[in-house]
């Protein structure tokens, strides 16, 4: 007689970039991961040879696949991951300090539930300037105490059809986000449902503050402010847009547009796409709108 003896969740410690890439791809459902405090370069090196193992010319992109249910933690202060901007002699990003998707990419399927703490993603960019410092292609996630500066997205959820679940970021930082074409934005989700909660997101450039394409969105607690483009880049454009309908609640967060800000509206609310959906409630209550351009109404 065979008996299945289940594998016990484990918890690992990593202290190096590799060590964390070949922890996240080779973990089991339940594993816990813990990120050792400090600075971290990620440097994605070249692709092998199938043949002889040797390095390649083909470089290979620093995305870090999750196709397990796990958690991920930055101990202490935190982990902090910047590869900084390395650029070819034409001035575009080098593919060596670059993503294809995200520097983490959740991909495991529908039933799939991962959280993220005590993180910071700074520099994470794309050849395309649509990386993300999360990706969010299935199931549920969650975003906790967690920091995500001057990357192309900071999150960004494109869930696959029947894949996509509940996003949940908490607690967390997102400064100067975006690029200047608009495409890319300090939160752009699409999933079954969004929540914001207590965060502060300021200073993004080009795109949108928070943008949600989501069945269901849920904004509350959050200071969400233009800043002060220190930066001198393309302004942010909405501070909360909704393309896809659902039903929506933005309670009790103070949300502040500058004159500089070159967004039509503060927040817009419509139903052009995944559906045409308008939702039956669209709630938005106890805030604080604060309109420093005057040519909005």
């Amino acid at each position: 007689m065979l008996y299945w003896i289940p594998t016990m969740p484990e918890t690992i410690t990593v202290s190096s970039y590799e060590e964390l890439r070949n922890a996240a791809e080779n973990a089991s459902d339940g594993d816990t991961i813990i990120i050792s405090e400090g600075n971290y370069t990620p440097f994605n090196g070249y692709f092998p040879d199938l043949v002889t193992g040797e390095p390649t010319d083909v470089a290979r992109p620093l995305d870090i696949q999750i196709t397990a249910s796990i958690t991920i933690i930055g101990e202490g202060n935190g982990a902090v991951f910047d590869p900084g901007i390395g650029t070819t002699p034409d001035g575009e990003p080098s593919v060596l300090t670059t993503v294809d998707k995200g520097l983490f990419v959740v991909s495991g399927g529908a039933d799939q539930e991962v959280t993220f703490e005590n993180i910071t993603f700074q520099n994470i960019h794309s050849i395309s300037r649509n990386g993300a410092g999360i990706r969010i292609e299935t199931g549920d996630v969650t975003i906790r105490d967690s920091t995500f500066i001057r990357n192309d997205n900071g999150v960004l959820g494109t869930a696959l059809e029947g894949q996509g679940g509940t996003v949940r970021i908490v607690g967390s930082e997102f400064a100067e986000n975006g690029y200047e074409d608009g495409k890319s934005h300090a939160i752009y989700v699409h999933a079954e449902a969004l929540y914001v909660e207590n965060s502060y997101i300021h200073d993004t450039i080009g795109g949108h503050h928070i943008k949600s394409t989501s069945f269901y969105t849920e904004i509350t607690g959050n200071d969400i402010f233009d800043g002060t483009n220190s930066a001198g880049s393309v302004p942010a454009s909405h501070m909360i847009d909704m393309q896809a309908g659902g039903n929506v609640l933005i309670e009790g967060n103070t949300i502040i547009r500058e004159q500089f800000g070159q967004g039509p509206q503060i927040i817009n609310y419509c139903a052009v796409r995944y559906g045409n959906d308008p939702g039956e409630s669209v709630l938005v209550t106890n805030n604080v709108i604060i309109n420093n351009r005057m040519d909005i109404d």
